[in-house]
């Protein structure tokens, strides 16, 4: 009996380390950013490209290069994290947007550049920030945390173009790309200041996007529960305490945003959008959605360029007039 009493303890030790060695490992999968802008670093402002082959060929970057631009150092609302990012002034009184890089993403990425370009273009100033962890902003852990963290990052931001550069919060906008679209509608809903948001595919319900992930990373889904312990206490930060889809309740009637995502997204389902236009319709919002047919993810400014530029400056010009 003592032997057996033997075996099945250390079955059990061993399952038990099993189960939280391969629930880390799916956390370090689900969060890790470290080094993942190093491939995108040789793009700035004047000249950037497709670094990494995610866009079809063709695309013509030359149109949406900005030759001018500063480079900034700017605090984040959290004291322990300074932005890096990049300001290119299109006329001292002219309207700004916030640019927001999703995850694994920088500042120096054509995702973010391409409709930085677009705008300036159309007479807007931009700033493209890094986020904490990434490019050249402050590295904590090399962890992101899914925006429960970064829309201090982004409401640090908003407060530089406000207070520094002193424009108007009505005339002041955001544009966020995949998580950083979530980011930015969470930073909306905690900043009543905020006038308008220009969302980009964004993983808006995180209870849906993680076990996406999960499989996506050859785990079991029902690891999810021990990744999220291990994200408390190795990082601690509840990854589902702040949700772009439970910001909504939160906006304010003045507040405009608009949502677009395409059918053809593999990584973040466009039923996440199409659930958070319906709650947005229910509680009476100001939002808009369009919807793409064809586009990978992070991809319709390359697939549908025209129809793109369209709606990203008409939105802005109609939201920061």
């Amino acid at each position: 009996m003592r032997r057996w009493f033997v075996v099945v303890s250390i079955v059990l030790v061993l399952a038990v380390g099993a189960y939280l060695g391969f629930g880390y490992g799916l956390y370090h999968e689900l969060v890790d950013i470290n080094g993942r802008c190093s491939r995108h670093l040789a793009n700035n402002p004047a000249q950037f490209t497709d670094l990494g082959n995610f866009w079809p060929a063709g695309f013509d970057y030359a149109p949406y290069f900005m030759p001018s631009y500063e480079t900034i150092a700017i605090p984040s609302r959290d004291p322990a994290v300074t932005l890096a990012g990049w300001y290119i002034e299109a006329a001292p009184e002219a309207p700004a947007v916030l640019i927001v890089h999703g995850f694994g993403s920088c500042k120096n990425s054509h995702t973010e550049l391409v409709p930085a370009g677009m705008l300036h273009k159309a007479g807007f100033s931009v700033l493209i920030i890094d986020l904490r962890d990434a490019g050249d902003s402050t590295q904590l852990d090399g962890y992101t945390a899914l925006g429960n963290e970064e829309y201090l990052d982004v409401l640090g931001a908003w407060d530089w173009l406000v207070g520094a550069k002193g424009i108007p919060a009505a005339r002041v906008g955001i544009l966020g790309n995949s998580v950083g679209g979530a980011v930015a509608l969470v930073a909306m809903g905690e900043e009543r200041g905020i006038t308008a948001v220009f969302a980009d595919s964004p993983p808006s319900d995180l209870t849906v996007y993680l076990p996406d992930e999960a499989r996506r990373n050859k785990f079991p889904t029902f690891m999810l529960s021990i990744a999220l312990w291990w994200s408390r206490q190795a990082g601690g930060v509840d990854l589902l305490a702040h949700q772009a889809k439970d910001a909504l309740p939160k906006f304010a009637p003045s507040q405009q945003f608009a949502i677009i995502h395409s059918r053809a997204d593999i990584f973040v389902d466009v039923a996440q959008t199409e659930r958070l236009e319906a709650e947005s319709k229910r509680l009476g919002l100001n939002g808009r959605f369009t919807y793409f047919d064809n586009a990978s993810h992070m991809a319709i400014p390359a697939f549908y360029p025209t129809e793109y530029e369209t709606i990203l400056v008409s939105f802005f010009q109609q939201a920061l007039k």
